[in-house]
Parts: C-alpha cells; structure tokens; sequence
C-alpha cells in the first residue's frame, strides 16, 4: 500500500520522496540519471537526467497540493539552477544538442505532476 507522503515525518525525508518519484518518472520514459542532488557554490539541482542529445535540469517540489508546488519556483531560483547548470556543463562537457529544464511537483499522495521548459533563455 503506498503510503501518504504527508504521513512521513520530516521536510527532508518528503524530498528524498518526492526526488525519488521524479527519478522513477524520468527511466521509465528512457532517461538515465547523471546525478542526484549536484551542488555547487550557488546553489543545488535536483535530478540531472539525459535521454540521447537532451540533457534535463530538474528541480522537485513536494507540497501538500500540486497548485502550491507549480508556483514554488521563484525568479531568483531559476537563476540559481541555470548558474548549477553552467558549472554542470562546464564539469561535464557532453555533445548534448538541448538542455531543458523541467519542474515535477508532487502532492501529499504521491502524485506526480511534470511541467517540462519551464525556465527558457
């Protein structure tokens, strides 16, 4: 039986859930995962996932309702992961053709909402 997100105990441990469940999301559509949790100096992306030529950026927002976590992502985050994003690139060159950045919110019953692009040049 799955249990409800909201039923576990810390913040922590919702978006240790919650990253897991995109991870899922991502290999079972044939992307693979290049790194979890890559933190630099400027901040931290969640989940760096690839699939042939795209690479994709992808924060995690857990929250109650999906509505909330749609709109978790503030101007000056997206700053931040495209600063991430660039050292990524610059640790890991690759022949990646298109890089994406995609937001998954997941609610208290572990419902996945995905919303590809949402941070463009």
């Amino acid at each position: 039986m799955k249990q409800d997100l909201q039923a576990t105990t810390t913040n922590y441990a919702k978006g240790v859930c919650a990253e897991q469940l995109a991870l899922e999301f991502f290999q079972k559509k044939g992307f693979i995962c290049l790194q979890r949790r890559f933190k630099t100096s400027v901040g931290e992306i969640d989940l760096v996932m690839a699939e042939k030529e795209l690479l994709v950026f992808v924060e995690v927002k857990y929250r109650k309702v999906f509505s909330k976590g749609l709109h978790a992502l503030q101007p000056e985050q997206a700053k931040r992961l495209w600063a991430c994003a660039e050292v990524f690139l610059g640790q890991n060159p690759g022949s990646w053709q298109h890089i994406r950045f995609d937001l998954i919110a997941v609610n208290s019953k572990k419902e996945l909402f995905h919303l590809p692009s949402v941070i463009l040049n």
